[in-house]
């Protein structure tokens, strides 16, 4: 099985409409069935100072989530972007996806920031989605930010039998440490026989993390510059996916394990 997908990265601000606005024109011109991956925190906007909440709408990002169900359905599109997301007087850092057949996904980040922490809610649960397309099914993995520094949680889902890693970022503070965060993705693909899609906002001063698309073997496809907003386009063929190092596991001396 193959999979176009399109990692589409762009400057995420504070304003949701601004972003649902960059969203909507990177959807454009996309050939059908083709997948998209937008940033953490590209619909509803993210900042290190989560003070920004206070004047969120939580109803103006359900509004802008149905319009996005409604696209992935109009242009037979696989959308995934991340949100902050208010549910239950609660926010949650979350991963989203949608699809042509109504499928919608959600991901809660489990390991959060310092930033984040007292302030959003943390999730409880590392799923493989299982999406369905006109080839056949495609488990996925979610994972958010600084949860590549978590190798356990992206083994945990190869386990369980991931094969496509989606990382939405937002990373634009210290673009000094782009070369370490770029070798995690590649040892998070590498050592798990999986893809990952890493998408990261751009930043004035460049990204902490790149956004680019790694193979099973570790070798890197494609990546963007760290200042243009564009989209990377990729084929993932997912027969180079494999299973040799998670079975070789040695489980007696170390197990992952999860819920």
């Amino acid at each position: 099985m193959q999979i176009d997908l399109f990692a589409a990265q762009f400057p995420v601000t504070l304003s949701l409409q601004d972003n649902l606005k960059q969203m909507r024109s990177m959807l454009e011109g996309l050939p059908p069935q083709s997948w998209v991956v937008f940033p953490e925190g590209s619909l509803s906007g993210y900042a290190y100072d989560l003070s920004f909440l206070k004047q969120l709408n939580a109803q103006n990002l359900r509004l802008a989530l149905n319009e996005l169900q409604g696209l992935a359905r109009e242009k037979e599109l696989y959308i995934w972007f991340g949100s902050l997301w208010n549910k239950d007087i609660r926010w949650y850092n979350m991963t989203f996806g949608l699809t042509p057949s109504g499928q919608r996904f959600t991901y809660r980040k489990v390991n959060l920031a310092n930033v984040e922490r007292g302030v959003i809610t943390q999730g409880d649960t590392l799923s493989v989605h299982i999406v369905n397309t006109n080839q056949g099914e495609v488990p996925v993995g979610i994972q958010i930010c600084r949860e590549l520094r978590h190798p356990e949680q992206w083994r945990w889902l190869a386990v369980k039998g991931a094969q496509v890693f989606l990382h939405t970022a937002f990373a634009i503070n210290d673009p000094g440490v782009l070369p370490v965060w770029r070798s995690h993705l590649v040892s998070r693909a590498a050592e798990n026989q999986r893809f990952v899609v890493s998408v990261n906002s751009t930043g004035m001063s460049g990204q902490n993390s790149p956004t680019t698309v790694i193979a099973p073997n570790g070798r890197i496809i494609g990546e963007l510059p760290p200042h243009v907003t564009d989209r990377l386009h990729v084929r993932l063929d997912l027969s180079l996916t494999d299973d040799v190092y998670v079975k070789q596991t040695r489980r007696e001396l170390v197990k992952v394990t999860g819920n």
